[in-house]
């Protein structure tokens, strides 16, 4: 990682937790700001997704892949967009399954690099458990609307700590002979 992406990277994190604090302690206005979060941030990373498919990935294997998640997610973004006006319960059931999801993914990632005794298997560890229990957490206070804004709010401080600190570890170099 370069200085500049180190940089980047202590900054976004800087902003995602300011914001999270912002929704903590606005919890009325922090569920629209939840709602356009989860559609811009879906919204980027299909048009991202899009725009790699088109650049590169058409000629690779398995480019087609990239182009379904691009348009998958795409939707996804447009779909989340039209959540604002419907009960608050449908954003809570869709938190729960991306939390819970990005759980299940992360704690078997760490599972498999504590399997190659890699070091940063713990750090995956945590964020997968913490991303389990945040999904739980939607599960419990399905009904309370608050909830939704506060339990995203800790997930986006969470995310930003975690941001700072990976861009203070060292990377390794690894070179080929």
């Amino acid at each position: 990682m370069s200085k500049l992406q180190r940089v980047e990277n202590v900054l976004l994190g800087i902003a995602t937790i300011l914001l999270s604090l912002l929704m903590f302690w606005f919890p009325n206005e922090g569920f629209y700001i939840v709602v356009q979060i989860l559609c811009f941030s879906l919204l980027a990373r299909g048009i991202g997704q899009l725009f790699y498919y088109f650049t590169m990935a058409r000629h690779m294997v398995g480019g087609k892949t990239i182009l379904f998640t691009g348009v998958i997610i795409l939707d996804l973004g447009l779909f989340t967009f039209t959540l604002s006006d419907i009960p608050r319960v449908y954003i809570m059931l869709y938190l729960l399954g991306a939390h819970a999801f990005a759980g299940v993914i992360d704690v078997m990632r760490a599972l498999e690099a504590r399997r190659f005794e890699a070091p940063s298997w713990k750090i995956n560890m945590g964020y997968g458990v913490i991303n389990i229990a945040l999904a739980v957490g939607c599960i419990l206070f399905i009904r309370r609307v608050d909830m939704t804004v506060y339990i995203y709010s800790a997930g986006l401080a969470y995310s930003g700590l975690n941001r700072i600190i990976s861009a203070f570890r060292r990377t390794a170099v690894v070179y080929i002979q």
